[in-house]
């Protein structure tokens, strides 16, 4: 219900670690750094961050396995090329995997701690995502 309570992201936090839960995914804003404050008072457990490279954005970057990132530099530098191209029209930008501008961070401290069958599935993914072979329509599933 909102993006700025940590207190909140502690409290969904404990009983999902409580339950078993080793790698956890807040897509709230600054709520996921109640849940970063939970796994590390819980001593265990990861997270996968949201919208920035958590390992670069916040303090828990030994708690982040990865993030799923929305690159907005990507998103002005395509709006400010077609200003200066003559070729913007307005409208909505949509960030894809071909246009950069979503994407997934290095697994950074955990590069060595990921398989390689896990690394070569992700780039397998990306690849048939971009080429259209892999649908990311829910309606497809």
């Amino acid at each position: 219900g909102n993006f700025e309570s940590q207190d909140d992201g502690r409290n969904i936090t404990d009983p999902l670690l409580q339950a078993g839960a080793d790698i956890i995914m807040p897509v709230a804003g600054p709520v996921g750094l109640g849940t970063a404050t939970a796994i590390e008072d819980f001593g265990q457990g990861k997270m996968i961050w949201v919208d920035t490279d958590g390992f670069e954005s916040t303090q828990f970057g030994d708690l982040m396995l990865t993030s799923v990132m929305k690159n907005m530099d990507i998103a002005v530098f395509d709006a400010m090329s077609s200003v200066v191209d003559g070729t913007f029209s307005g409208g909505i930008y949509v960030g894809t995997l071909e246009n950069g501008g979503v994407g997934i961070a290095p697994f950074h401290g955990f590069e060595d701690e990921v398989p390689d069958e896990i690394k070569t599935a992700v780039e397998d993914l990306t690849a048939g995502i971009i080429a259209g072979d892999i649908s990311v329509d829910p309606a497809d599933y």
